[in-house]
């Protein structure tokens, strides 16, 4: 439901769909990037710093990464590379992906590794 919410108050913005499906795609990038150099040892500070971010922002991302686990953000951003062949090929409207990806990754459907 907030999620529905945000949704349509970006596009109420008259924020155009497919910059809002890009800017969705590219924060479960970056959290599996961040899920990823974690798992590898680097520290907040040097995460922050690749990532060009504030340490507080990592901490952020860090904890929404963690509960979607790597599993479940590979999951999540396969399912967004299948709206977006989807969409490019015609076969699917920008808004009809929007109104697939929204729930599914809201409910964290993919939140597999998670307690």
């Amino acid at each position: 439901d907030m999620a529905y919410r945000k949704l349509y108050g970006l596009i109420r913005l008259k924020e155009p769909h497919f910059m809002i499906f890009f800017m969705i795609a590219r924060q479960f990038m970056v959290l599996n990037d961040i899920l990823f150099m974690k798992k590898n040892g680097l520290s907040v500070r040097d995460i922050s710093a690749k990532m060009k971010t504030p340490d507080f922002i990592t901490r952020k991302n860090m904890t929404n990464a963690e509960r979607y686990g790597q599993a479940g953000l590979k999951e999540a951003i396969g399912l967004l590379n299948r709206i977006d062949m989807d969409i490019k090929s015609g076969r699917m409207s920008i808004e009809a992906g929007l109104d697939i990806l929204i729930p599914a990754l809201a409910e964290k459907k993919f939140n597999i590794e998670a307690v």
